[in-house]
Formats: C-alpha cells, structure tokens, sequence
C-alpha cells in the first residue's frame, strides 16, 4: 500500500520580485510536472491578485486560499472540480457566476467581507451543494437582509456552520 502525499504550494510577494497581480501557480513557484500532478493546495492570499489564470494544469487541487486579493469574480477554475475547500474572503467579489458551479464536492466556502447582495439569486447557487458543511457570507451585504440565516439553512440543508 502506497502512503497519499499531500502537496501544497504557497504563492507570497516574499523573497521574489514579480508582479503577482497576474502570475499563475505554476510560473511562480517553477512546478516539475511531478509537483504540478501531486498539487492540492494553493495559497494565493495577500498579493493583490485581480483574476485567476493558471489553473488548469492543477487537476487535484482540494484546497484554494484566494483570500485578500482584488477578485470580482471566482472564475477560471473550471478544470478544478475537485476543489473542496476554497477560501476567497476579503476581495470584491459581487456575484457566485463561474467556476463554482464545477465544484460539486465543495464542503467549505468562505466568502465572508465580499460584495454579494441579493440572497435569493445567491442561494440559486448555493442550493447546488450537497457536501457544503461550512459558509461564511459574513460581511456581505446579503446578510443584512430579513431572516438571512433562516434561508440559508432552509435552502441548504446541509450546511453545519453558518
């Protein structure tokens, strides 16, 4: 029996000077095609990033911190199915159009401190998933509208934590 080896990667403005707003994975960190087949976590927090590219050649990937970056939009992530976790908190993203519609399998999503506002179009997407357990939307203005919480948890029986 062979031994499951995770392999994450970390994109940070540390150490290299290049503009990050535009770089994929795989350029940054000079993946071996090795690293690139075995990739399932991605830090891409923190560089100011304005859109994803690059993914593609990441198959595995489970796991995708976005986190405080300039995405309007979580898109281009279409050949990444298998992302189970995505952390995209603190960028502007107003809409759930895109990729996250490929992410059957998701089971943790944050989007908190984002710019998502009508609830009802927000939950067309969100009801999709059966394995989501974990939301964050805190922060949105979503959140401010009548019995939120109630919806949520009504449309998405799933989800644990909220």
């Amino acid at each position: 029996m062979s031994a499951h080896r995770t392999t994450a990667v970390r994109l940070t403005a540390k150490g290299k000077e290049r503009d990050l707003t535009r770089v994929t994975p795989v350029e940054y960190l000079e993946l071996t095609p090795k690293q690139v087949r075995e990739c399932t976590e991605v830090y891409m927090g923190d560089i100011g990033l304005q859109k994803i590219r690059g993914f593609e050649k990441l198959k595995n990937l489970e796991c995708v911190w976005l986190n405080n970056n300039k995405l309007k939009y979580i898109n281009n992530l279409d050949t990444n199915f298998r992302i189970k976790v995505l952390y995209a908190q603190y960028n502007e993203i107003c809409s759930l159009k895109g990729s996250l519609g490929v992410m059957k399998f998701l089971e943790t999503l944050d989007l908190s401190h984002n710019n998502l506002r009508d609830l009802e179009k927000l939950l067309t997407y969100l009801e999709k998933y059966n394995f989501l357990k974990y939301l964050n939307l805190k922060g949105n203005p979503c959140c401010e509208e009548p019995d939120y919480r109630l919806h949520v948890i009504h449309k998405v029986p799933s989800v644990h934590v909220l």
